[in-house]
């Protein structure tokens, strides 16, 4: 427990808080796969990229936690991208009916605190993100160097958006000869420039040491 009230009490000196603190890192730790752990990341950054701050991130993560009971393991390593979806769908859900449930005990409701100009702030902000979930994580990348280990990067110059506008145009076109042959093509052409990249990098760098 901790010495946390709820925000609307009148008794805050003395109310206290269940913690869950120390389950929520024996799930991380023993039972969410990689797989999963990256679509909650996804799922944080949409909401740190348009400041989402009235949902928070805590929310997210009991989200999070239900869907993952939800959705078989092999489904976040087959389709993340509809794992995210989802997790955004259930989001959506949970606004509407203005309750989402803590995870580890489901009769509590994680959102009975918020206004209701602050549901409809959310609900618009989940509308965007539905809408358009890859631009905010361009937008995202755009400031940030890919890392592919402890060591090596692609690029300090290099925005990642750049590196997969094969594949986004590869989505966004209409023509298709074949998918297969589509699909290899535009993932070679990434590979290509992740090379090209990594191989500037390191002339540039041996350069300097000579």
């Amino acid at each position: 427990m901790v010495p946390v009230s709820h925000r609307h009490s009148s008794h805050s000196e003395i109310e206290w808080r269940l913690s869950f603190a120390k389950a929520d890192q024996l799930l991380a730790v023993k039972a969410v796969t990689s797989s999963q752990r990256q679509c909650l990341i996804y799922l944080k950054i949409l909401r740190l990229q348009l400041n989402m701050n009235k949902l928070s991130s805590y929310c997210l993560k009991h989200v999070f936690l239900h869907c993952c009971d939800e959705l078989h393991t092999t489904a976040w390593d087959n389709d993340p991208a509809g794992c995210v979806i989802y997790m955004i769908d259930i989001l959506m859900e949970c606004i509407n009916r203005r309750h989402l449930p803590c995870y580890f005990l489901p009769k509590n409701n994680l959102i009975n605190q918020l206004e209701d100009q602050d549901f409809d702030e959310i609900m618009s902000f989940l509308r965007k993100i539905r809408n358009d979930p890859l631009s905010p994580i361009l937008d995202f990348t755009d400031e940030r160097v890919l890392i592919l280990s402890t060591e090596d990067c692609i690029s300090y110059n290099r925005k990642f958006r750049d590196i997969v506008q094969p594949v986004m145009n590869e989505i966004l076109s209409e023509s298709h000869p074949t998918t297969k042959q589509s699909i290899f093509g535009c993932f070679l052409d990434v590979q290509c420039i992740v090379a090209s990249a990594m191989l500037t990098e390191k002339s540039v760098h041996h350069f300097f040491i000579i």
